[in-house]
């Protein structure tokens, strides 16, 4: 590695930010060529970089370097950019992708725009029911992923079969595993539920955010209350009376808990046995 690309993966590491707004400014060529040539050390600033300059960029290079970035992106990143780029080149990143990842983006790809698999955060953390609770919690500190009050457990096949709180999980014996934890079916919404829709669920009640999953009881990701009134509050829907009434009286449970959270309570209720 030459001295100037040792300095340019320094500075892409420590000031990803300032690099991702430094690249967008770059001729789409010069982008492209930047990119191919740090490789694995763009992935800090590649989260921070607009859509649109990126997917043009990567349509520019072979499907394998391409690739190589775009897996080197977190997966909300993933499915803002793909869309952007055409359809047969796209259709060559996802095959260079690990198959399972390239299904799901797939499946991602194909629900509408304005629909709850759409507004989840689909980096979401995970663990598996025979995962000893010691293992998870430890996990839960290491990742990057944000973790908000509860984790969510799925199987094998990516389905979601439980969800444990966090306070469950610091209180558990070392030895004890997630399955004896876990709340099974755990409260959720439909990945085509429209935003009226997750808006109306009468699970808000209860629960600051609530897992997403497809037709097939597969784990998509969670969507936040804040998600669903910061749609509001910017008429991105118009709900009728009755999702007005729902939606309001769950605003009020969810200041509540919001406000328990802070006074250093975290909200379990149905959630916690």
């Amino acid at each position: 590695m030459t001295l100037e690309q040792r300095l340019v993966s320094a500075y892409l590491e420590r000031h990803p930010l300032e690099a991702a707004r430094a690249m967008e400014g770059l001729p789409m060529r010069e982008l492209a060529e930047v990119l191919a040539d740090a490789g694995g050390d763009a992935a800090p600033a590649l989260r921070f970089m607009a859509p649109g300059p990126l997917a043009a960029a990567l349509s520019t290079l072979d499907a394998g370097t391409a690739g190589r970035l775009l897996s080197a992106m977190p997966l909300d990143g993933r499915i803002s950019v793909l869309p952007l780029i055409k359809p047969e080149f796209r259709n060559a990143l996802l095959g260079t992708l690990d198959q399972e990842e390239a299904s799901l983006l797939s499946r991602l790809l194909s629900y509408p725009e304005q629909s709850a698999a759409t507004l989840a955060e689909l980096d979401t953390f995970r663990v598996t029911s025979d995962t000893p609770a010691a293992d998870a919690l430890e996990r839960s500190r290491r990742t990057e992923v944000p973790v908000r009050y509860y984790i969510y457990v799925i199987d094998r096949d990516r389905r979601l079969v439980g969800v444990v709180s966090l306070k469950q999980l610091m209180r558990a014996p070392p030895n004890a595993s997630i399955s004896e934890l876990m709340h099974r079916h755990p409260a959720h919404v439909a990945a085509t539920d429209t935003p009226a829709e997750v808006a109306a669920n009468q699970h808000w009640r209860h629960f600051p955010m609530l897992p997403v999953v497809d037709a097939d009881g597969r784990l998509v990701g969670v969507i936040l209350y804040e998600t669903i009134q910061r749609l509001r509050e910017e008429g991105a829907y118009e709900p009728g009376w009755s999702d007005t009434r729902e939606t309001l009286i769950a605003l009020s449970e969810v200041y509540w808990l919001g406000l328990s959270t802070i006074l250093g309570s975290p909200p379990e209720r149905r959630h916690e046995r």
